[in-house]
């Protein structure tokens, strides 16, 4: 802007009337224009720290613990089911499950298919009292994990955050024991003991573990009485969350009444709803976590759906922006902490065949109910495994078809490793 003006100024003869000029110019135009540009720049920060606080801040982490070894890591994770943190106590519900008793099958997609396949029975004893008695048991696929990632999900919408896939492969990997048939017992209670002979299948099981990521539950009470709102049928309720960390993210959920609208300033919540009652809500906690910071003490491997820092990527999900290029692609692929793992390798439309992919979808509740379910094309993402023979290249490869899918509702999105 500077140079402009010099440049102006020069063009002008008359010294007197280039004096006059200039200090016209800096007395009132160069101020001005300082200012639009401070405003200016104020503004585009602003927006670029919105992006980053709703991508960034709701990254979900999740691993695998033992039982006796999650006090260790309580402060930032919690367990998906609070009931996993109780020992089993070998009690039968009705439809023959063995309650608090999952296994985590460590093993590839294709191995736990063959391992819960229907009419897969393995045989085992059940102890009670000084008896041991045959049995025959089957393993299923747990879907209590899955019903936590879908209320999650409502949670996102809720309170108007976009979603995102989260990568947390243990909850696909968790298996329910469920009792096929016992000889010689009438009444299946007072069990003290179970045994099952997995046979080569044995060195998959995991048991007394469960899967736990970085969400905190908690309960407040609304501040004061609700305020009515101009409609005369809404009122304002006010939460507050002083005293929590200000790095982490918060959510808001009643499940008695509708929230119609969720705004946040600091360390409070203005909530509107259709009810004067003082409310007791549901403050869920997102943990911030920074990555690689004490992660190599877990067992297991820490799983994350966080993404490399970029602002065009913060506003293309922002603004559902449909993937339309490979240079698109190949960027979203590579904002994922994926590339030990897996490479890009090439993407092909085809037409769909009964043939199993390599990939499941980790967003088994969404359904796209516009695009047509019968279409004969599928998109196919094609990766290169870096880790061959390591069992989780499946599901980093079935959390990039899962994330893709969002972004290219057009197509069926499978996946293929090479």
């Amino acid at each position: 802007m500077e140079d402009l003006i010099r440049r102006e100024l020069n063009q002008i003869k008359d010294l007197e009337q280039r004096k006059v000029l200039k200090g016209i110019l800096e007395r009132i135009l160069i101020p001005f224009y300082e200012v639009n540009q401070q405003m200016y720049k104020e503004l585009e920060e602003n927006i670029k720290r919105e992006m980053v606080l709703e991508g960034r801040k709701c990254d979900i982490f999740c691993t695998l613990v033992k039982r006796k070894d999650f006090p260790l890591f309580s402060k930032e994770f919690s367990p998906i089911l609070k009931e996993d943190l109780e020992e089993p106590v070998y009690e039968w519900g009705e439809d023959g499950i063995l309650k608090g008793a999952r296994v985590f099958l460590g093993c590839d997609y294709g191995k736990i298919k063959e391992i819960t396949r229907e009419g897969k029975v393995f045989s085992g004893t059940i102890k009670k009292g000084e008896n041991i008695y045959s049995a025959q048991f089957h393993l299923k696929l747990s879907e209590v994990y899955k019903e936590e990632l879908e209320h999650l999900y409502q949670l996102f919408l809720q309170n108007n955050i976009s979603w995102k896939t989260v990568f947390a492969p243990y909850i696909f990997k968790m298996a329910e024991i469920f009792l096929v048939k016992v000889e010689g017992l009438e009444e299946i209670s007072g069990i003290t003991q179970i045994h099952i002979d997995f046979k080569e299948y044995g060195k998959y099981i995991h048991d007394h573990v469960f899967p736990i990521w970085n969400i905190k539950k908690h309960k407040v009470g609304s501040v004061g009485f609700a305020m009515p709102c101009e409609d005369h049928k809404t009122y304002k309720h006010l939460i507050s969350i002083e005293g929590f960390p200000e790095e982490d993210s918060y959510f808001v959920e009643n499940t008695h009444y509708e929230m119609q609208n969720i705004q946040k300033e600091h360390t409070k919540f203005y909530i509107t709803c259709n009810t004067d009652e003082v409310q007791e809500w549901n403050i869920y906690q997102i943990c911030e976590i920074e990555k690689g910071k004490n992660m190599r003490s877990f067992v297991y491997p820490v799983f994350h759906n966080g993404q490399k820092e970029s602002f065009a990527e913060n506003l293309a999900r922002k603004n559902q922006v449909v993937v339309r290029t490979q240079a698109e692609l190949l960027r979203l692929i590579q904002s994922f902490d994926c590339e030990e793992y897996l490479e890009f390798e090439g993407y092909e439309i085809r037409k769909k065949n009964k043939k199993e992919n390599d990939s499941y979808c980790m967003n088994p509740f969404l359904l796209n109910e516009i695009r047509h379910q019968d279409t004969e094309r599928v998109f196919v993402l094609i990766m290169r495994a870096k880790r061959k023979g390591d069992y989780f290249i499946w599901d980093v490869l079935s959390f990039l078809v899962s994330e893709l899918q969002l972004r290219l509702p057009e197509y069926e999105c499978i996946g293929e490793i090479v």
